[in-house]
């Protein structure tokens, strides 16, 4: 049987644009308003199992879908340490690094945020998780985590080099729907509960 693998952003921490890695905020208001809109839908999926970041906001957004679930915190899970561009606006970067910004473009897994996580490192992390996911039973597991880990995760799954991985607009407070097989996956559904 394949898996359904559901993708969770946690909800809008209300930074507005600015870089938010290992900034542990909390979830806003209006981003409390957008989960329960999603909650609504994931609350009739048969969701069995539930992977959560440690990080504040995402706890946050599990507490408030309200899955009768256990969920195991996955310190694998967390988003890429930003480094000295935490909580900068990348109009704030690329005045101060424009190099580092250049470098980061071209895409190198050597490349290291300023005094942040190397990209190699955040990579590493990424397919621990899938491996992780790949040697569950159930057939129906919730992810909820951050922007960039799951937009790696579907790169991943679908066999798309890790530069790819800017081709997908993640929407904080939604999910997005992964049908797992032995051979990869597909991308089911895309930002599910959003709404302009």
């Amino acid at each position: 049987m394949p898996k359904t693998l559901y993708l969770m952003r946690h909800g809008d921490t209300g930074a507005g644009g600015r870089f938010i890695g290992s900034t542990d905020l909390p979830v806003s208001q209006s981003g409390f308003a957008r989960i329960d809109t999603t909650a609504e839908m994931l609350r009739e999926t048969g969701i069995s199992k539930v992977l959560c970041s440690p990080m504040l906001r995402c706890r946050q957004t599990f507490e408030r879908i309200g899955l009768a679930c256990a969920v195991d915190f996955q310190e694998n899970l967390r988003e890429v340490h930003f480094g000295l561009w935490e909580n900068k606006t990348f109009s704030e970067i690329s005045k101060e690094w424009p190099s580092e910004v250049d470098s980061w473009a071209s895409w190198s897994e050597e490349f290291r945020f300023p005094g942040g996580e190397k990209t190699a490192d955040f990579l590493s992390r990424i397919q621990s998780i899938k491996r992780y996911i790949d040697d569950l039973d159930q057939e129906k597991v919730l992810i909820v985590s951050h922007g960039g880990v799951i937009r790696q995760l579907i790169c991943l799954y679908l066999g798309l080099s890790p530069v790819n991985y800017l081709l997908f607009d993640i929407k904080a407070g939604c999910y997005s729907t992964l049908t797992l097989f032995s051979e990869g996956g597909i991308l089911t559904t895309l930002n599910s509960g959003y709404s302009a």
